[in-house]
């Protein structure tokens, strides 16, 4: 991965960030499709200045000459790897908490929820109350004008 793109995305988000190499490494490209044969490669560019040694690495390995796409890796195995990457960084008794904490919030906003669909109980009972008060305000010797 090149160093100047986690520079820059270090720079974006303002932080830190842990960028792991997880896909088309050499051991995937060397297990290829699961018959014994490695990925079928594309030419190397030989007038890429990386080229010499990245053609050691490869020779170290036991790999052919080559070049590869991701999209040589079949999608199943792509999806498994980041998959079990992710499970891989997970604190589980913290991903429980998290969860159940969730589903408490959830309860309580379905609970609100709840109660603002249906109207007071005895709303008719407070209506009229507040109507006789209001009633009795108007009769007080406060409210009358004297003309």
């Amino acid at each position: 991965m090149p160093r100047n793109l986690v520079e820059y995305l270090d720079l974006l988000v303002g932080q830190k960030v842990d960028v792991r190499h997880i896909a088309l490494t050499l051991d995937q490209i060397a297990k290829g499709y699961g018959e014994g044969e490695p990925l079928p490669p594309d030419p190397v560019k030989s007038t890429d200045p990386r080229a010499k040694k990245y053609l050691q690495e490869l020779a170290a390995h036991g790999l052919e000459p080559g070049a590869w796409e991701m999209d040589a890796l079949p999608p199943a195995d792509l999806h498994d790897v980041i998959v079990d990457e992710i499970k891989s960084l997970i604190d589980e008794d913290l991903w429980k908490e998290v969860e159940g904490a969730e589903k408490e919030q959830k309860q309580a906003i379905a609970e609100i929820a709840d109660q603002w669909r249906t109207p007071l109980p005895n709303i008719d009972f407070l209506l009229a109350e507040i109507h006789d008060l209001i009633q009795q305000e108007n009769r007080s010797p406060a409210c009358q004008t004297t003309e």
